[in-house]
């Protein structure tokens, strides 16, 4: 795992659940690969021992999708907060690709739910990296 998935693990909560949310630091940590055997705050004193590392946590404004239905048709918003990346047709697993190529995540939900997925800025908490080594061949 990378030092980024490793911070993500190490300090995951209800609001902190994707890599994307671990923000700063030098390049290497989203880079170079660690094996490293430890859990919940074991693995926070891990990392600060033997990586010198040092976060914080804080909002920022990013982009998330919100999932929006239908006027008068249920009474409920749900927000879903991660990294906008390209989605691929058939994705969502309601059929393959080759059955209704047409199909991708936002059609499926549109389609069979009456949901769209709108892009917008909100504020979502985030894990800044302040400081963080290479750790020692030892």
């Amino acid at each position: 795992m990378t030092l980024r998935d490793l911070i993500r693990d190490a300090y995951a909560t209800r609001e902190i659940q994707t890599t994307s949310q671990v923000v700063g630091g030098p390049a290497w940590i989203g880079a170079e690969r660690f094996d490293v055997v430890a859990g919940g705050n074991d693995l926070q004193t891990v990392l600060a021992d033997r990586f010198k590392l040092r976060v914080h946590v804080e909002t920022r404004e990013r982009p998330v999708y919100e999932l929006v239905v239908a006027a008068g048709v249920f009474d409920f918003r749900l927000q879903f907060v991660g990294a906008i990346v390209p989605l691929r047709h058939g994705s969502v697993g309601i059929a393959t690709p080759e059955a209704h190529a047409s199909r991708n995540l936002f059609s499926a939900l549109h389609g069979l739910f009456g949901f769209t997925l709108e892009s917008r800025q909100a504020p979502v908490n985030v894990i800044v990296v302040d400081h963080a080594e290479p750790p020692s061949e030892t």
